[in-house]
């Protein structure tokens, strides 16, 4: 069943999943490697014998939307704040949406956008970062994550640096993901002594359907 959700998702286990610099590569292939070795968690799994996966793992999964379709900014007003002031950023059916989103103002040195965006600079702090975390041995769906993931969050930080205002991550389905998952990746890095503080929303414009996110 986990290859055929690699299928499905479009991840054949041990192919080029996604584009990206040449050091993420082989994550990806250990990755979905893993999960296709290990498949979903079930009853017999301590951490999982009170957590009924089978909604999950008994469905057939597609792709969420390349591109999804511009949405009006009045729609994102039941779920942000009120404060323009913040950097707020939008992901709608798992995609940056740079029309939606606002980077405020930030000390230098810090660093707020799209993981995809910061993917295709094959930057350093990526490499260091990405993968070190959130070890793919350490659960299926974290596995499964990092062999799909196309698009998150990333905040950097400096040592001794303390940002005034939050950061907000929201990300935002539509009815055009209705059977789909989604697998965001959210980067913080925030170095030694630097304080910082972050919102994730998980939230849906679709009044019906079903869609699976599965964020790190």
């Amino acid at each position: 069943m986990s290859e055929a959700v690699l299928q499905d998702l479009e991840l054949p286990a041990g192919a080029v999943m996604a584009d990206g610099p040449d050091w993420l590569e082989p994550v990806r292939r250990s990755a979905a490697a893993r999960f296709a070795s290990v498949g979903f968690p079930g009853a017999r799994d301590e951490e999982w014998r009170f957590t009924p996966v089978a909604p999950i793992a008994q469905r057939t999964w597609r792709s969420a939307p390349a591109a999804p379709a511009p949405l009006p900014a009045e729609l994102l007003t039941p779920f942000v704040f009120g404060h323009p002031e913040w950097s707020t950023l939008v992901f709608v059916d798992g995609a940056y949406s740079e029309s939606l989103s606002r980077i405020g103002p930030l000390p230098p040195g810090a660093l707020v956008g799209s993981l995809a965006e910061a993917l295709r600079g094959d930057g350093e702090l990526l490499r260091q970062h990405l993968s070190r975390h959130a070890p793919i041995d350490g659960s299926p769906f974290t596995a499964l994550n990092t062999a799909a993931f196309r698009d998150g969050g990333l905040l950097r930080v400096p040592a001794g640096l303390e940002l005034e205002r939050p950061v907000h991550f929201v990300y935002l389905t539509t009815a055009a993901a209705d059977g789909a998952a989604i697998h965001p990746r959210n980067l913080v890095v925030v170095e030694r002594g630097a304080r910082a503080s972050v919102i994730e929303s998980y939230v849906t414009l679709a009044p019906e359907g079903a869609y699976w996110t599965n964020p790190v």
